[in-house]
């Protein structure tokens, strides 16, 4: 039985529900790519389709069958694949999705399910054995899935012009999405029905745009026996860092524990010992939100790294009582940082991812060559770069008090709940070699984001109004500060590429977790907020990569570890026993003195240009050395554990070592192309394991003059070292 693929003949959307009719191809066809072909009369736009000239495929497109006769060929039916409780909402039949960067020129034909949790595009091809297995938010979204919560901006295209799309007038034939992960996705619905895209444009202001935390997508669930907690709520996990960070100068406090204290707060804090519940009760006012002084590491030398909200109060006696107050309970060695003074505030990281984004998501070629022609200079003028310097320095001379000088470091801003989570962050990676780990980094994220109630719902626009008669779009200003955090570690990574055991990957997929809609961690304000939705609703766990309800294989999880941070534990092994992975107790302070200055900064690619086609590098790098690290980060591991079997007396040990290629995760991730499948070889490309929508063109890809990689799919012959 001959095996089909969307890649092997021409295919049509018939008028039946979610079928696909496809047509064989004809005998002596020459037609061996089943690209769609746009022409069109004048002007930018589409004026009709055709799938191709061959007299099969003009049969194919034919709309004319006799009554109750069915045509010819094969029926695939196309669904969406649901999670739990998702239901599907409306559905758009022979709607086209654009290629990026196609000019309007080219796509693919498919169905648009629209549902409670995402747009859905199916195509054949998503259903044919070559379907691509990107890396795409968790796995819990397909290649051409976009999540409500990842929804930016969508725009109508009608005479050559571009406008956001409003509720009222006629349905546009061109629809474009901007999605806050920078990726642009364009569908025609010239050729739908018109009741299913008046709906679907229904669909999007109804499901997209919502101003109610309710509205959201979420689990069905039942109220437990006992009250919801949220990460870092109960004393045991404060105990635990306490006892790791040796802290013995601060206590916690449960003053929070209906809320009643501050509901951005979580139910119980850190605060110096000598600060009793009656004080913390009578400095409260004094502070934006009673966000008062509150702990949030220790080195074993005794300073201390706290944070605050700024004095709500214009009177220099009262701060100036109110730090005597701290001195009295913390000794003399005190340093205070004002982030709005010495670091970039909120607003101005706004207006530059603003920027930034602009140059990151071109909708049209000239657009893109436009861009290119003077990148750098538009790079500059977005200053983002600039902001990630400044806040770097910051935690640098902060992180340099603390080590170098033994003394408290209190970091506050005006809310003590934005850059304040940045630079408190930051200041323990350079300190602290715990946090640089995969377990750490994730304590890290729950104590000063999740629990310290950084406003993920606001800063993400996950809740935005709309005006039925407006023209413009219903949305509030996004402002990343979690993403410019990911940003400043990923600068980190760049500067010691052996201090981190976790991969820029492993951030740039936390970032795509931030607006999937389905983990608490990134969709409430404050604990108090998860824990009020938790009571009638479930969420999934974000740091669950391997629990039931995880998408993600093994060979997923490796691309999340850094293969050069093995060269941290050659002492391990090289010595006769193996010491045993911990959980940072004992471990002492190793400041990362890195580069501030803009010129040691450069732009993250992996996250910001692995959608633009054009960007792309063809079997280069860091793609490419990457998977070699990960290989001979594999060969030491398997020669280690053969040295240490030796130095234990162990008998019948394989000398001879037959070098394994790392592929078995590689066909997991790798990019895929139709050239690639026809010639049976496999494309890594510089977006891996992020491949953007639509085919390599490989006309304009950057391609490397290298030896191709191998054929994974060959039969090896045995290499020995």
């Amino acid at each position: 039985m001959q095996q089909l693929s969307s890649d092997s003949f021409p295919f049509r959307l018939a008028s039946r529900r979610n079928v696909l009719q496809v047509s064989p191809v004809a005998e002596g066809s020459n037609n061996s790519t089943p690209s769609l072909r746009l022409r069109r009369t004048g002007g930018s736009f589409v004026s009709y389709i055709d799938l191709d000239d061959s007299p099969t495929a003009q049969r194919a497109s034919s709309d004319a069958q006799p009554e109750g006769q069915e045509s010819p060929g094969l029926t695939v039916s196309l669904t969406p694949d649901l999670l739990e409780d998702e239901v599907v909402v409306s559905e758009v039949n022979n709607v086209l999705k654009f290629n990026t960067l196609s000019d309007l020129r080219n796509g693919v034909s498919g169905v648009l399910f629209c549902t409670s949790f995402r747009l859905s595009f199916v195509t054949m091809q998503q259903i044919a054995p070559t379907r691509s297995l990107n890396l795409c938010a968790n796995r819990v979204l397909n290649e051409n899935d976009i999540s409500l919560l990842n929804i930016d901006t969508v725009y109508q295209i009608s005479g050559g012009r571009r406008k956001r799309l409003s509720s009222g007038g006629s349905t546009p034939e061109i629809v474009q999405i901007h999605c806050k992960d920078l990726r642009v996705f364009t569908f025609s619905f010239k050729f739908c029905m018109q009741e299913q895209s008046a709906k679907a444009v229904q669909y999007l202001f109804r499901y997209a745009f919502v101003s109610n935390a309710d509205l959201l997508f979420s689990f069905r669930g039942r109220a437990g026996p006992r009250e919801p907690l949220s990460v870092f709520d109960s004393a045991a996990e404060w105990e635990a860092e306490m006892k790791r960070c040796r802290c013995t100068q601060f206590r916690i406090t449960d003053i929070n524990k209906k809320y009643e204290f501050s509901y951005s707060l979580p139910r119980r804090f850190v605060v110096p010992q000598q600060l009793l519940d009656c004080q913390l009760q009578s400095l409260s006012p004094h502070f934006f939100h009673h966000r008062v002084v509150a702990w949030c590491w220790s080195a074993h030398k005794g300073a201390a790294l706290l944070k605050a909200s700024a004095s709500d109060t214009t009177s220099d006696t009262g701060e100036s009582d109110r730090l005597n107050h701290l001195i009295r309970c913390l000794g003399p060695e005190i340093q205070m940082v004002n982030l709005d003074l010495e670091c970039p505030v909120v607003k101005e990281i706004g207006s530059s991812f603003l920027r930034l984004q602009a140059l990151c998501v071109p909708t049209t070629e000239s657009e893109f060559k436009e861009q290119e022609t003077h990148f750098h200079g538009n790079l500059e003028a977005t200053r983002w770069l600039e902001c990630v310097s400044g806040c770097l320095r910051v935690a640098l001379t902060s992180a340099r008090a603390i080590l170098h000088y033994n003394r408290h470091v209190i970091v506050k801003e005006r809310t003590g709940y934005d850059m304040t989570c940045v630079v408190t962050s930051l200041v323990q990676l350079l300190l602290d070699p715990y946090c640089r780990t995969q377990q750490g980094f994730q304590v890290l994220i729950d104590k000063e984001w999740v629990a310290g109630g950084h406003p993920f719902a606001e800063r993400h626009a996950h809740l935005r109004t709309m005006d039925p008669k407006s023209e413009s779009a219903p949305r509030s200003e996004m402002v990343p500060i979690f993403l410019f955090f990911l940003d400043c570690v990923w600068q980190l990574q760049a500067q010691f590429p052996t201090m981190f055991e976790f991969s820029e990957t492993y951030l740039t997929t936390l970032w795509d977790c931030a607006h999937v809609g389905l983990y608490d961690a990134f969709l409430f304000n404050c604990n108090w907020e998860r824990n009020k939705a938790k009571k009638s609703r479930t969420f999934r766990n974000v740091w669950d990569w391997t629990g039931p309800t995880s998408r993600l294989t093994v060979n997923d999880l490796e691309l999340f570890k850094n293969p050069l941070y093995i060269l941290n534990k050659a002492g391990e092994y090289l010595s006769y026993r193996a010491t045993p992975e911990g959980d940072g107790l004992g471990a002492s302070e190793d400041l990362l003195s890195l580069d501030c200055t803009i010129k040691s900064l450069s732009v993250w690619t992996q996250c910001y240009f692995r959608w633009i086609p054009k960007a792309e590098v063809v079997n280069g790098d860091p793609a490419t050395l990457f998977l070699h690290n990960v290989r001979v980060s594999r060969d030491i591991q398997f020669l280690a554990s053969k040295i240490r079997a030796l130095q234990e007396g162990m008998t019948g040990v394989q000398l001879r070592h037959r070098r394994m290629p790392s592929d078995e995760y590689i066909f997991a991730a790798q990019r895929n192309s139709v050239r690639a499948v026809a010639q049976e070889s496999h494309v890594i490309t510089s977006s891996f394991p992020f491949a953007p929508p639509g085919p390599v063109e490989w006309g304009t890809a950057h391609i490397p003059s290298i030896a191709p990689l191998p054929n994974f799919g060959e039969d090896y012959n045995d290499l020995d070292d």
